[in-house]
């Protein structure tokens, strides 16, 4: 899949920024937010059978670290892991397809597991390739460019093109947040996709502020792990909406 364009059309104080994305398989404008894997297994047991008017599918696979020690140690455990995503792949073919794999936070990632998680991704068909946030004394950029690098390499055995989203948490202390995106607008032609990890905004004001201040980027955020009602409310919603772009 590629994406044909994505620009800011309008950036406004009062509502945020209404940006426009054209793929292959949708054309949409944001703020927007993904139908998640939640929803499409609601739809499922209801037998609804009209398609969902979101143009994007989060497949959301969640991760503890005996899930992940299971993954990279077992053929069942991959194997499983492969059929479950290549179902909900198949079920959003006429959107585009994410896969958010939500893991502990503090889980130090090593090369074999990042591998294996990007290998499920482009095998069961997804559109958009997580790369997931490892953190540590490297270099985030060559990090995120190896297993985009990677990712795309995979997707060419298949005779496919994938679109590498690296994921940035929110919670990133407050330098090295701005580093990594400004260095992701830098590399845009690589990275037109940003991934973000929800974290509380009160408690990261600054990181969120930072992409506030610069919303005239042409850079498609895409946020994962919001959850349906934030900690201290009881009534508002969010199920994943773009918060950066409000």
């Amino acid at each position: 899949m590629k994406i044909e364009r994505f620009k800011v059309k309008r950036v406004d104080d009062s509502c945020g920024r209404v940006a426009e994305i054209r793929t292959e398989k949708a054309r949409f404008e944001t703020p927007s937010r993904a139908a998640t894997s939640t929803e499409y297994n609601y739809k499922k047991n209801l037998k609804i059978e009209e398609p969902f008017e979101n143009n994007v599918g989060e497949y959301v696979a969640r991760f503890n670290e005996i899930d992940i020690a299971n993954f990279v140690s077992k053929n069942g455990s991959y194997s499983n892991r492969l059929r479950t995503a290549g179902s909900y792949a198949d079920q959003m073919k006429f959107v585009v397809s994410k896969a958010y794999p939500q893991y502990p936070f503090n889980h130090a990632f090593t090369d074999e597991e990042i591998r294996l998680l990007i290998d499920v991704q482009v095998e069961a068909g997804m559109d958009l390739i997580t790369i997931p946030h490892r953190d540590g004394g490297r270099d985030l950029m060559s990090h995120y460019k190896k297993w985009a690098k990677a990712a795309e390499q995979h997707a060419a055995h298949f005779g496919r093109e994938v679109i590498p989203v690296p994921h940035v948490p929110m919670n990133l202390e407050e330098d090295r947040f701005k580093s990594a995106v400004r260095a992701m607008w830098d590399s845009q032609s690589t990275f037109p996709v940003l991934g973000l990890t929800y974290t509380s905004i009160k408690q990261n004001k600054i990181n969120y502020s930072f992409l506030r201040a610069h919303r005239e980027k042409d850079t498609w955020l895409n946020m994962s792990a919001v959850p349906r009602i934030p900690s201290g409310r009881t009534s508002r919603t969010l199920a994943q909406m773009h918060i950066p772009q409000i």
